[in-house]
């Protein structure tokens, strides 16, 4: 059963909740709106109804900072990918301190505005898609407490407003560019440079997962790399062709371990790309590109040249169709021709009299 007491004291107006049961701990919880109170002493007798008392005094013994370390410790440890240790750090600083139980869609609210106008190492805002990235990795410590520990019975982060995201990049090379483009990088010092982009432009890899790549990942006789390290997670086979095949097979060295990263260079495994290419595309008078815009262009050129949204989707590993709906409209004359052929199939008398007139006319 659980009852509400108002309280009034030196901050102001309280409202104090207490959940009792037969058998069980007492729960007790205090908010500084009687909303907030009602909600609370709603779910508790509903948990304690369910069996899900357990839930609810682990949510009041444990801070979101003892949440945040176990899953760094039981479920981050295991992956390769590092990206997400300052998010963690942000949230432990942010409200680590906090109990689970009182941790709130309104606080985090809170420290999402913050992050909107935290500044990033370029000087400018914190983009929305990072700031999302944040939540994400939140909601998935609040996930793995109520599904697997049973700490809280509740994930406040999913409440909390996602940032609006501004509309995907579909930046991609024209011909002439492209051609400048690949002529620059051919003409630099670094001999790496030309295939690097290249096989960016080709497969739509990304710069991380070709920095990773070893001779072990690939197989010239095929003419296809194996991709372990990917953004995902998920390893995925990527296959080289035409030119960048030639340009990969013309680097690899007589004798070299499978261990050895193909881009490898005298400092260390991890090919410093940036630079040169941004000197190379400036060279060749292209603006408004990033390096990662290759990947675009590559996803533009499989659509115009009738890959399906699946495909493009398989090419550059993305687990969703959502990613690549920006290069519809590419494709619009591949699908053009899809519709001519399907009505001409279905259609055929009516296509044929159509004709006939035409004739006699």
């Amino acid at each position: 059963m659980a009852t509400i007491q108002k309280r009034k004291g030196k901050q102001g107006t309280s409202y104090r909740v207490m959940v009792r049961h037969r058998g069980q701990e007492t729960v007790y919880r205090t908010f500084d709106r009687l909303l907030d109170a009602r909600a609370f002493a709603a779910k508790a007798e509903t948990a304690v109804n369910e069996g899900m008392a357990g839930p609810v005094r682990a949510a009041q013994r444990y801070t979101l900072g003892d949440a945040i370390k176990k899953f760094r410790e039981s479920v981050l440890a295991h992956r390769d990918d590092k990206s997400t240790a300052p998010m963690y750090d942000y949230w432990t600083k942010r409200l680590g301190h906090v109990r689970l139980a009182r941790v709130t869609s309104d606080m985090i609210a809170d420290a999402r505005d913050a992050l909107l106008k935290r500044q990033s190492r370029y000087g400018k805002p914190l983009a929305p898609a990072t700031v999302k990235l944040y939540l994400e990795a939140l909601s998935a410590v609040f996930k793995t407490c109520r599904k697997e520990w049973r700490w809280t019975a509740a994930n406040p982060v999913s409440d909390v407003t996602r940032p609006k995201l501004p509309k995907g990049r579909d930046r991609y090379l024209t011909d002439a560019e492209r051609t400048s483009l690949l002529a620059e990088c051919a003409n630099d010092s670094d001999s790496r440079l030309r295939p690097f982009v290249l096989l960016a432009i080709s497969t739509g890899a990304r710069a991380g997962e070709l920095t990773g790549l070893t001779w072990g990942d690939v197989d010239l006789d095929r003419g296809v790399a194996t991709l372990r390290d990917t953004k995902n997670g998920d390893m995925r086979a990527l296959p080289i062709k035409g030119a960048a095949l030639d340009a990969i097979k013309a680097m690899k060295p007589k004798e070299v371990g499978r261990d050895v990263h193909v881009f490898a260079g005298p400092a260390g495994p991890v090919f410093a790309y940036a630079k040169p290419f941004n000197a190379a595309r400036d060279r060749a008078g292209i603006k408004n590109f990033r390096f990662h815009d290759c990947r675009h262009s590559a996803a533009s050129y499989l659509a115009m040249n009738g890959a399906s949204a699946s495909e493009i989707a398989a090419v550059l590993g993305h687990r969703t169709l959502a990613m690549v709906k920006r290069y519809a409209h590419l494709s619009d004359g591949h699908v053009g021709g899809v519709i001519e052929r399907m009505n001409e199939k279905i259609f055929p008398k009516v296509a044929a009299i159509e004709a006939e007139e035409s004739a006699a006319i």
